[in-house]
């Protein structure tokens, strides 16, 4: 599968979400998987080799995630803002926040598992 196949293959499954009107598109070719985002919401995964989707629907949800980050980030003492963003890719969940009014942002990847994978700070 080629960028142009993965992008008409996510066109094709997402019509019925957005209609005749197509939203913003990005998508890239990580570790042998087309990852094509719509408007920053909705991410298909294929495999290079075959254009098989890879359906990652089972495990964590994305609640469940989000509150491994969270107590992760008061456990490790780092401040946690009231601004937030959470997406998944390759089975993994990424959360952020805004460490406080002034800037700065924490970065947390969750696995499938609920275990805190990574954590980065860009402190402002």
């Amino acid at each position: 599968m080629d960028e142009v196949e993965a992008l008409s293959k996510a066109i094709e499954m997402g019509r019925s979400r957005w209609g005749d009107t197509l939203p913003t598109f990005w998508w890239s070719l990580e570790g042998g998987e087309w990852n094509v985002t719509f408007d920053s919401e909705v991410t298909f995964r294929f495999r290079q080799s075959d254009g098989h989707l890879i359906d990652d629907t089972d495990g964590l949800d994305a609640v469940a995630a989000f509150l491994a980050a969270r107590s992760h980030a008061l456990r490790e003492g780092l401040r946690w803002g009231p601004a937030f963003s959470i997406g998944r890719k390759s089975g993994e969940w990424y959360v952020g926040a805004r460490q406080s009014q002034l800037g700065g942002q924490i970065s947390i990847v969750v696995s499938a598992d609920g275990s805190i994978k990574s954590t980065s700070v860009n402190p402002k």
